[in-house]
């Protein structure tokens, strides 16, 4: 995503369907791949401008796609904090 490979809603689709998959595997690496997202956090106000677009993008489309909920999610407000900041913004 970040280096222009692949779109962000090229992963938002691929994510969703390892999660509604059938088989374990898929399922365990959707779910890593969503813990690493919101590992991530931390670092959103030192992403440069470009990449925390696109993480924003992301973090978007998963909420969009019901992959994640806010409600359900303490961590996407938590992530979304240090994200508004960067772009001048307030909860």
């Amino acid at each position: 995503m970040y280096v222009g490979k692949e779109t962000v809603e090229g992963v938002l689709a691929r994510l969703a369907a390892f999660k509604a998959s059938a088989a374990p595997h898929e399922q365990e690496v959707a779910a890593c791949i969503l813990h690493n997202l919101f590992d991530e956090y931390r670092f959103l106000a030192k992403y440069p401008d470009r990449e925390l677009q696109i993480t924003a993008r992301m973090f978007g489309g998963l909420v969009r796609m019901g992959l994640v909920t806010v409600r359900r999610a303490p961590a996407a407000r938590a992530g979304g904090e240090p994200l508004a900041g960067a772009l001048g913004r307030t909860w």
